[in-house]
């Protein structure tokens, strides 16, 4: 069996004067039959010449999981009258994030008979926001001050593009789903002054909690909740690298992108 060739289509691109001749750019779409096809022709030559190393793949997969302990806990941590903890269950595929009041339980949680401790307040089950999407991974979620919303992001296509839900954890209502396909980001949570605006990372006589999301690159992310945006300082940098501002005004709620061009 032969090893497949992905066929060349040139597609020639003028850029500042310079062209540029790509014989793979229709790859980038992804819906395209032909890459459909030549993925499955190269899956079936792998499939091919590693089919003599099946048993043994299977006999390493066994002993691995013969060594794992699928029902498990993390180290809670106390944290403002609350164990945080993540825990994960025999079957499913990915991990429940939550937290226990300290009132109920003075000492460290553990799981008693497989089972989540009683009085459990779930914050965030990947399996279940996993339902009906291919692929599923959580970037990262960050509790606000107040431990009132939960912010995380999520990839849902597997093309490492995150969309940022911020949701009220009493009522499970979404407070804002609009920030999608992002990069990678780290989230963080501040408290500032007073309690008409929320902004992110920058300082503010009307700022109250700020959520920002700051990914790669000299990027962040900065989310205002109030009937006016924010102003901010931003910080200086170098004339070669002159930050973008983009952003995305709704009723109460004003979202803003900064990138340094670093």
């Amino acid at each position: 069996m032969k090893p497949p060739r992905a066929p060349q289509f040139p597609v020639v691109t003028v850029r500042h004067g310079q062209e540029r001749v790509d014989e793979f750019a229709w790859m980038a779409d992804r819906d395209d039959p032909r890459l459909t096809a030549y993925l499955q022709a190269e899956n079936a030559y792998a499939d091919h010449r590693t089919a003599h190393l099946q048993a043994l793949r299977t006999e390493i997969f066994e002993e691995i999981r013969s060594r794992t302990v699928e029902t498990d806990l993390s180290v809670p941590v106390r944290y403002r009258g609350w164990w945080y903890y993540s825990r994960t269950v025999e079957g499913r595929g990915y991990a429940v994030h939550a937290r226990l009041p300290v009132a109920l339980s003075p000492h460290r949680p553990t799981l008693v008979a497989g089972e989540p401790p009683e009085g459990e307040q779930v914050l965030l089950d990947e399996n279940v926001e996993a339902v009906g999407s291919d692929f599923f991974a959580l970037g990262d979620l960050e509790l606000s001050p107040d431990g009132r919303l939960l912010a995380f992001s999520a990839d849902r296509s597997g093309q490492e593009r995150y969309d940022l839900v911020i949701r009220e954890l009493q009522t499970g209502a979404e407070v804002d789903a609009a920030i999608q396909g992002i990069g990678q980001v780290g989230l963080r949570s501040s408290t500032r002054l007073d309690q008409r605006h929320a902004c992110g990372g920058v300082r503010h006589e009307h700022a109250e909690q700020a959520v920002s999301l700051v990914g790669h690159e000299g990027c962040s992310l900065a989310c205002e909740v109030g009937d006016q945006p924010v102003p901010a300082t931003y910080p200086q940098f170098d004339t070669a690298h002159q930050p973008t501002v983009t952003s995305v005004t709704r009723p109460s709620t004003t979202v803003a992108l900064r990138r340094s061009g670093r």
